[in-house]
Protein backbone atom coordinates (compact mmCIF):
# COMPACT_ATOMS: atom_id res chain seq x y z
CA UNK A 1 0.00 0.00 0.00
CA UNK A 2 1.23 3.50 -0.82
CA UNK A 3 0.74 6.54 1.44
CA UNK A 4 0.61 10.23 0.51
CA UNK A 5 2.06 12.51 3.18
CA UNK A 6 1.80 16.28 2.83
CA UNK A 7 5.01 18.14 3.78
CA UNK A 8 5.77 21.88 3.55
CA UNK A 9 8.99 22.60 1.61
CA UNK A 10 10.92 25.85 1.73
CA UNK A 11 11.85 26.93 -1.79
CA UNK A 12 14.26 29.64 -2.98
CA UNK A 13 12.89 31.22 -6.14
CA UNK A 14 14.91 33.03 -8.85
CA UNK A 15 14.95 36.77 -8.36
CA UNK A 16 15.50 36.60 -4.63
CA UNK A 17 11.92 35.76 -3.81
CA UNK A 18 11.54 33.33 -1.01
CA UNK A 19 8.33 31.43 -0.44
CA UNK A 20 6.94 28.08 0.55
CA UNK A 21 4.77 25.48 -1.06
CA UNK A 22 3.33 22.13 -0.16
CA UNK A 23 3.88 18.94 -2.09
CA UNK A 24 2.93 15.26 -1.76
CA UNK A 25 5.61 12.71 -0.90
CA UNK A 26 4.78 9.04 -1.48
CA UNK A 27 5.88 6.29 0.94
CA UNK A 28 5.29 2.54 0.50
CA UNK A 29 3.79 0.67 3.47
CA UNK A 30 5.70 -2.37 4.74
CA UNK A 31 3.22 -5.17 5.53
CA UNK A 32 3.13 -6.81 8.96
CA UNK A 33 4.73 -10.18 9.70
CA UNK A 34 2.80 -13.08 11.27
CA UNK A 35 4.65 -15.97 12.94
CA UNK A 36 3.68 -19.04 14.99
CA UNK A 37 5.84 -21.20 17.25
CA UNK A 38 5.95 -24.21 17.03
CA UNK A 39 5.78 -24.35 13.24
CA UNK A 40 4.78 -28.02 12.96
CA UNK A 41 4.04 -30.23 15.92
CA UNK A 42 3.05 -33.82 16.65
CA UNK A 43 1.03 -34.49 19.81
CA UNK A 44 -0.92 -37.25 21.48
CA UNK A 45 -4.67 -37.02 21.89
CA UNK A 46 -5.67 -34.71 24.77
CA UNK A 47 -2.07 -33.46 25.12
CA UNK A 48 -1.87 -29.71 25.71
CA UNK A 49 0.10 -27.58 23.24
CA UNK A 50 0.77 -23.83 23.39
CA UNK A 51 1.04 -21.76 20.21
CA UNK A 52 3.00 -18.52 20.54
CA UNK A 53 2.77 -15.65 18.05
CA UNK A 54 4.57 -12.98 20.07
CA UNK A 55 7.24 -12.49 17.39
CA UNK A 56 4.63 -11.16 14.97
CA UNK A 57 5.20 -7.46 14.30
CA UNK A 58 4.72 -4.51 11.96
CA UNK A 59 8.04 -3.00 10.74
CA UNK A 60 6.68 0.50 10.14
CA UNK A 61 3.66 0.79 12.38
CA UNK A 62 1.67 -1.17 14.90
CA UNK A 63 -0.52 -4.27 15.10
CA UNK A 64 -4.14 -3.34 15.80
CA UNK A 65 -5.83 -6.76 15.73
CA UNK A 66 -5.03 -10.48 15.81
CA UNK A 67 -6.99 -13.64 15.08
CA UNK A 68 -6.71 -17.43 15.40
CA UNK A 69 -8.33 -20.27 13.44
CA UNK A 70 -8.23 -23.99 14.28
CA UNK A 71 -8.99 -26.05 11.17
CA UNK A 72 -11.05 -23.14 9.86
CA UNK A 73 -13.00 -22.62 13.10
CA UNK A 74 -12.86 -19.82 15.63
CA UNK A 75 -11.13 -21.46 18.64
CA UNK A 76 -13.91 -20.12 20.87
CA UNK A 77 -16.43 -22.26 18.98
CA UNK A 78 -17.26 -25.73 20.23
CA UNK A 79 -15.94 -28.41 17.86
CA UNK A 80 -14.87 -32.04 18.14
CA UNK A 81 -11.34 -31.17 16.98
CA UNK A 82 -9.87 -29.38 19.98
CA UNK A 83 -10.62 -27.46 23.14
CA UNK A 84 -8.72 -24.16 23.00
CA UNK A 85 -8.19 -21.19 25.31
CA UNK A 86 -6.92 -17.90 23.81
CA UNK A 87 -4.34 -15.95 25.79
CA UNK A 88 -5.16 -12.56 27.30
CA UNK A 89 -3.10 -10.59 24.77
CA UNK A 90 -4.25 -12.40 21.63
CA UNK A 91 -0.76 -13.68 20.83
CA UNK A 92 -1.10 -17.07 22.52
CA UNK A 93 -3.43 -20.04 22.08
CA UNK A 94 -3.51 -23.15 24.28
CA UNK A 95 -5.19 -26.20 22.74
CA UNK A 96 -5.86 -29.81 23.63
CA UNK A 97 -6.55 -31.78 20.43
CA UNK A 98 -8.68 -34.89 20.59
CA UNK A 99 -9.49 -35.67 16.96
CA UNK A 100 -6.88 -37.89 15.28
CA UNK A 101 -5.28 -36.75 12.04
CA UNK A 102 -3.64 -33.56 10.80
CA UNK A 103 -5.16 -30.17 11.60
CA UNK A 104 -4.18 -26.57 10.91
CA UNK A 105 -3.74 -23.65 13.27
CA UNK A 106 -3.77 -20.25 11.61
CA UNK A 107 -2.84 -16.81 12.93
CA UNK A 108 -3.42 -13.39 11.36
CA UNK A 109 -2.39 -9.84 12.21
CA UNK A 110 -3.70 -6.54 10.86
CA UNK A 111 -1.65 -3.34 11.11
CA UNK A 112 -2.65 0.30 11.50
CA UNK A 113 -2.76 0.64 7.69
CA UNK A 114 -5.40 -2.14 7.46
CA UNK A 115 -2.94 -4.58 5.89
CA UNK A 116 -3.26 -8.22 6.99
CA UNK A 117 -0.67 -11.00 7.13
CA UNK A 118 -1.45 -14.69 7.70
CA UNK A 119 0.49 -17.78 8.67
CA UNK A 120 -0.37 -21.32 9.72
CA UNK A 121 1.13 -24.44 11.24
CA UNK A 122 0.19 -28.11 11.12
CA UNK A 123 -0.69 -30.26 14.10
CA UNK A 124 -0.63 -34.05 13.78
CA UNK A 125 -2.63 -35.82 16.47
CA UNK A 126 -1.81 -39.44 17.27
CA UNK A 127 -3.83 -41.86 19.36
CA UNK A 128 -1.20 -44.25 20.76
CA UNK A 129 -3.56 -45.68 23.36
CA UNK A 130 -6.40 -46.47 20.98
CA UNK A 131 -10.08 -45.90 21.59
CA UNK A 132 -12.43 -46.61 24.48
CA UNK A 133 -15.85 -47.75 23.39
CA UNK A 134 -18.89 -47.22 25.60
CA UNK A 135 -21.82 -49.64 25.79
CA UNK A 136 -25.03 -48.56 27.53
CA UNK A 137 -27.63 -50.94 28.90
CA UNK A 138 -31.04 -49.42 29.62
CA UNK A 139 -33.94 -50.43 31.83
CA UNK A 140 -36.73 -52.32 30.11
CA UNK A 141 -39.17 -49.38 30.20
CA UNK A 142 -36.75 -46.58 29.34
CA UNK A 143 -36.98 -44.41 26.24
CA UNK A 144 -33.56 -45.51 25.01
CA UNK A 145 -33.05 -42.64 22.55
CA UNK A 146 -33.86 -39.96 25.13
CA UNK A 147 -31.71 -41.60 27.81
CA UNK A 148 -28.79 -42.04 25.43
CA UNK A 149 -28.98 -38.34 24.53
CA UNK A 150 -29.13 -37.45 28.22
CA UNK A 151 -25.95 -39.50 28.69
CA UNK A 152 -24.17 -37.89 25.73
CA UNK A 153 -25.03 -34.30 26.70
CA UNK A 154 -24.95 -34.73 30.47
CA UNK A 155 -21.23 -35.43 30.88
CA UNK A 156 -18.34 -32.99 30.53
CA UNK A 157 -16.42 -35.20 28.12
CA UNK A 158 -13.54 -32.73 27.76
CA UNK A 159 -12.74 -33.13 31.46
CA UNK A 160 -13.22 -36.89 31.34
CA UNK A 161 -11.00 -37.13 28.26
CA UNK A 162 -8.19 -35.33 30.09
CA UNK A 163 -8.08 -38.19 32.63
CA UNK A 164 -7.44 -40.92 30.06
CA UNK A 165 -3.80 -40.40 29.09
CA UNK A 166 -4.42 -39.88 25.39
CA UNK A 167 -7.09 -42.51 24.75
CA UNK A 168 -10.29 -41.29 23.10
CA UNK A 169 -13.84 -42.12 24.13
CA UNK A 170 -16.19 -43.10 21.33
CA UNK A 171 -19.95 -42.79 21.80
CA UNK A 172 -22.91 -43.59 19.59
CA UNK A 173 -24.91 -40.83 17.91
CA UNK A 174 -28.42 -41.71 19.05
CA UNK A 175 -29.97 -40.28 15.88
CA UNK A 176 -27.76 -41.91 13.26
CA UNK A 177 -26.24 -44.88 15.07
CA UNK A 178 -22.79 -43.75 13.92
CA UNK A 179 -19.67 -43.62 16.12
CA UNK A 180 -18.66 -40.14 17.25
CA UNK A 181 -15.92 -38.76 19.47
CA UNK A 182 -17.36 -38.08 22.91
CA UNK A 183 -16.24 -34.47 23.11
CA UNK A 184 -18.28 -33.65 20.01
CA UNK A 185 -21.03 -33.26 22.59
CA UNK A 186 -20.64 -30.02 24.52
CA UNK A 187 -22.16 -30.45 27.96
CA UNK A 188 -25.59 -28.87 28.39
CA UNK A 189 -27.18 -29.52 31.77
CA UNK A 190 -30.48 -28.00 30.67
CA UNK A 191 -30.68 -30.11 27.52
CA UNK A 192 -29.56 -33.27 29.31
CA UNK A 193 -32.13 -32.85 32.08
CA UNK A 194 -34.88 -32.44 29.49
CA UNK A 195 -33.83 -35.67 27.77
CA UNK A 196 -33.62 -37.44 31.14
CA UNK A 197 -37.16 -36.35 32.03
CA UNK A 198 -38.40 -37.70 28.70
CA UNK A 199 -36.62 -41.02 29.23
CA UNK A 200 -39.39 -42.24 31.59
CA UNK A 201 -36.92 -44.44 33.47
CA UNK A 202 -33.67 -42.50 33.91
CA UNK A 203 -32.52 -44.74 36.76
CA UNK A 204 -30.63 -48.01 36.54
CA UNK A 205 -28.45 -47.14 33.54
CA UNK A 206 -25.56 -49.60 33.20
CA UNK A 207 -22.33 -48.48 31.54
CA UNK A 208 -19.89 -50.99 30.08
CA UNK A 209 -16.60 -49.15 29.60
CA UNK A 210 -13.02 -49.66 30.72
CA UNK A 211 -12.45 -46.26 32.35
CA UNK A 212 -9.98 -45.42 35.13
CA UNK A 213 -11.73 -44.89 38.46
CA UNK A 214 -11.35 -41.09 38.44
CA UNK A 215 -12.90 -40.87 34.98
CA UNK A 216 -15.73 -43.24 35.92
CA UNK A 217 -16.44 -41.20 39.06
CA UNK A 218 -16.60 -38.01 36.99
CA UNK A 219 -19.08 -39.58 34.56
CA UNK A 220 -21.28 -40.86 37.39
CA UNK A 221 -21.17 -37.50 39.20
CA UNK A 222 -22.15 -35.53 36.08
CA UNK A 223 -25.02 -37.93 35.37
CA UNK A 224 -26.27 -37.68 38.94
CA UNK A 225 -26.42 -33.90 38.51
CA UNK A 226 -28.93 -34.29 35.66
CA UNK A 227 -31.03 -36.87 37.51
CA UNK A 228 -29.63 -40.06 35.98
CA UNK A 229 -28.27 -42.81 38.21
CA UNK A 230 -25.76 -45.13 36.61
CA UNK A 231 -23.20 -47.70 37.58
CA UNK A 232 -20.29 -49.23 35.71
CA UNK A 233 -20.06 -52.86 34.74
CA UNK A 234 -16.42 -53.75 34.27
CA UNK A 235 -15.89 -56.39 31.62
CA UNK A 236 -12.63 -57.11 29.79
CA UNK A 237 -12.79 -55.80 26.25
CA UNK A 238 -12.86 -59.32 24.83
CA UNK A 239 -15.99 -60.21 26.81
CA UNK A 240 -18.17 -57.26 25.83
CA UNK A 241 -19.27 -58.48 22.39
CA UNK A 242 -19.99 -62.07 23.52
CA UNK A 243 -22.02 -60.65 26.41
CA UNK A 244 -24.01 -58.48 24.03
CA UNK A 245 -24.77 -61.43 21.78
CA UNK A 246 -25.72 -63.46 24.85
CA UNK A 247 -28.67 -61.20 25.55
CA UNK A 248 -27.87 -57.78 27.04
CA UNK A 249 -31.25 -56.32 26.10
CA UNK A 250 -31.81 -52.66 25.23
CA UNK A 251 -28.13 -51.96 24.68
CA UNK A 252 -26.56 -49.16 22.69
CA UNK A 253 -23.16 -49.74 21.15
CA UNK A 254 -21.13 -49.19 17.99
CA UNK A 255 -18.26 -51.08 16.43
CA UNK A 256 -15.22 -49.14 15.29
CA UNK A 257 -12.57 -50.59 13.02
CA UNK A 258 -10.61 -47.44 12.14
CA UNK A 259 -10.46 -43.70 12.93
CA UNK A 260 -11.92 -42.99 9.49
CA UNK A 261 -15.24 -44.39 10.69
CA UNK A 262 -15.62 -41.59 13.20
CA UNK A 263 -18.06 -38.83 12.32
CA UNK A 264 -18.29 -35.31 13.69
CA UNK A 265 -21.64 -34.36 15.14
CA UNK A 266 -23.14 -30.95 15.82
CA UNK A 267 -26.69 -30.13 16.83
Amino acid sequence: MWHLLKHPLLVAVIGGLVGSLSTWITFKNTPPVATIIPENVEVGAAESVTFDAKKSHDPDGSIVSTGWLVSGHDPKEATSIAACTPGATGYQLICRFVAPGTHSVGFSVTDNDDTTANTSTRVTVNVPGGYIGVVLQFGSNADTTALEKAFNYGVDWTEVQALLGGRLIVLRNADTGQPVLANAYQRSIEKAREYAENARQPQGLRILASLPQRAADKVASDLQEIGVSAHFVRLPAGEIMPSLHAGLANSSFVTLESPQQLTEYYE
